[in-house]
């Protein structure tokens, strides 16, 4: 409502339709608006969430001090897991004692399917079964193969 005076009397009129609707509107529209440059503001501030990475063990335990001509620090490793151990290990162990990744085992160790080592030994380097520093055998009915270590590993890990 304004408020008119005329002739000292003061008339009050209503405001014109047409301007509140308009308002009320544009109100309505810019509110999500609005809200949407205020969420893209705050987002763009704040850096996304990474998320968090899992450690497999400390760096000093994970460095070798060793390096043997031909080979790889992981199986380096692996070497010193399999010459510590002193009796055959799995896969899962050995990766667990020389803190690498389980799935790279097939490629630093060695697949015990020869057409498969010799496979990934052209596409990446050579293993450890081919270098012939590390033997298998698949013992029992379970399938399982476990790893040790040839008198050539323990003589190029020393």
């Amino acid at each position: 409502m304004s408020t008119v005076e005329n002739n000292d009397v003061a008339v009050e009129t209503p405001a014109p339709k047409k301007t509140v609707k308009k308002a009320a509107a544009k109100k309505t529209t810019e509110a999500p608006k609005k809200a949407a440059k205020k969420a893209a503001k705050k987002t763009a501030k704040t850096p996304a969430k990474k998320a968090p990475v899992k450690k497999s063990a400390p760096a000093a335990e994970k460095t070798s001090t060793k390096k043997i001509e031909g080979i790889r620090k992981p199986q380096v490793r692996i070497l010193e897991a399999l010459f510590k151990a002193g009796h055959p290990l799995s896969r899962k162990q050995i990766a667990e004692k020389a803190t690498v990744d389980t799935a790279w085992c097939t490629e630093w160790i060695g697949s015990n399917d020869q057409a498969k080592r010799e496979a990934n030994d052209r596409k990446h380097f050579p293993s450890l079964v081919s270098l012939g520093f590390v033997r298998f055998s698949i013992p029992g009915d379970s399938g399982e193969v476990f790893y040790e270590i040839t008198a050539a590993g323990r003589k190029a890990i020393k």
